[in-house]
């Protein structure tokens, strides 16, 4: 393996500093059912409430994304990044102050804001590192920011049990403040600078040349299809944001109401707590997996998606009827790999349909979607478990979103097989015209 450029050593070694830079990421999330259970010890209010705080965290980690990339266009992602650390560790030190749910909430909104903003450029500049292995990488990532956040949750609850939860959230600053120190290593590649600089000539001059050609009164061409925006309108990306609200959704609702569900099994709270790190096993074991499939080409990432999705459909059936431990522990691995896989293919997708360019563009448009979905979950939360006394009516809103999800991609994964032999013709001609 060569020591600089496209998938290098220098790469690899990219990839594991920005692994280690999405730890505060994966704490946030993780521990979301944890900080729920809290909120409802300390203030003894309804589920609803409660809830309020973290779905405005996950809502403004999605809401606001799209305007990352307008940033983009004035700053660099480098510092960008350094930005949204920092802003992390201030507002997380700031909930010390909290007094009230609704500090909370303000404080979580600063901090949603900002992880988005560490997630899409840590992970933007360490995929530029790479042409050909980057599911691989992307999978390297985020296993070692799932890897070791896997006992959070269980470190969280302890601490807020002997410290209270006003006194526990300003420690998570540790992790976010070796984050920051850590983005200011993580830079883009200067030959992905060069050629980006280089297509971005070339194109200026095609488009003076066209401008040339061209009539300026017709107005018969479509130029809203030169548009950079115009692939928002196509089906593809239409399902593609559809799945990955159904992705994000899923998973952050999962992890927010799972522990309190265990709890209303009639299990012991210590006992109860188990579902999460069993759920962050599995998840961490697929995000692993995934890339070893994909990029030893022992399955393709479409079937992945349809696996997944189907698989978390069959295991939301079991949850809802299943109401012993060593069940829901199971259950909970499952569950939590179907969703490591998912999110950890969401970059390996969006990259995939639309290129590495509309990166950052296409995830902000796809999380501010799901932002706004998000901001509906604590009326569901409150009517289901409020109101009907139990959670089996929030997962069963979760089965129906992954089926139509499945079959979506069961039928691409189908398209896909179908075309591998054409693929293959066209690899084989292409190399029959340069040898010759």
């Amino acid at each position: 393996m060569k020591a600089t450029g496209p998938d290098s050593c220098e790469s690899w070694k990219n990839a594991v500093l920005a692994g280690f830079i999405q730890i505060p990421v994966l704490i946030s999330l993780k521990t979301t059912g944890v900080v729920f259970v809290g909120f409802l010890n300390k203030w003894q209010i309804l589920r609803k409430e409660a809830s309020w705080p973290l779905t405005l965290f996950i809502a403004s980690s999605q809401i606001f994304a799209p305007i990352f990339p307008l940033l983009q266009k004035r700053f660099s992602a480098s510092s960008l990044l350094i930005f949204s650390g920092a802003l992390i560790t201030i507002s997380q030190c700031l909930t010390y102050f909290a007094g009230s749910v609704f500090h909370f909430s303000i404080s979580f909104v600063f901090q949603g804001f900002a992880i988005s903003g560490v997630y899409m450029y840590s992970t933007l500049i360490f995929m530029q590192h790479f042409r050909t292995k980057r599911t691989a990488a992307t999978g390297l990532a985020s296993t070692i920011s799932s890897g070791t956040t896997t006992f959070a949750p269980n470190i969280l609850q302890k601490l807020i049990n002997e410290l209270g939860i006003r006194m526990t959230m300003p420690l998570l600053s540790v992790a976010s403040l070796t984050s920051l120190i850590l983005s200011l290593f993580l830079k883009s590649p200067q030959w992905f600078l060069d050629e980006m600089e280089e297509r971005e000539k070339v194109r200026s001059a095609t488009q003076v040349e066209e401008q040339e050609l061209v009539d300026p009164r017709d107005t018969s061409e479509t130029s809203t299809m030169e548009n950079s925006s115009h692939y928002m309108l196509s089906g593809k990306f239409i399902m593609d944001v559809f799945c990955i609200i159904v992705i994000y959704n899923a998973n952050n609702t999962f992890l927010m109401i799972v522990f309190d569900h265990a709890r209303d099994q009639g299990i012991e709270e210590t006992s109860a707590l188990l579902v999460l790190p069993f759920c962050a096993v599995g998840d961490l074991m697929m995000r692993i997996m995934s890339g070893i499939l994909i990029d030893g080409k022992l399955i393709s990432w479409q079937v992945l998606f349809a696996a997944s999705f189907l698989v978390e459909a069959t295991s939301l059936i079991f949850w809802v009827t299943s109401s012993t431990l060593p069940s829901l522990l199971v259950l909970s691995v499952l569950v939590g790999g179907c969703n490591g896989a998912l999110v950890s293919l969401i970059p390996v997708l969006l990259v995939n349909d639309f290129g590495i360019s509309r990166f950052t563009e296409s995830l902000g448009a796809s999380l501010m979607a799901c932002g706004i979905v998000t901001c509906f979950r604590p009326l569901l939360d409150g009517y289901f478990r409020d109101v009907r006394g139990s959670y089996d009516g929030m997962f069963l809103v979760l089965l129906a979103l992954c089926v139509p999800c499945g079959i979506y991609w069961l039928s691409r994964s189908v398209y896909h097989i179908r075309m591998l032999p054409s693929e293959a013709l066209q690899k084989r001609a292409n190399v029959d015209v340069e040898s010759t």
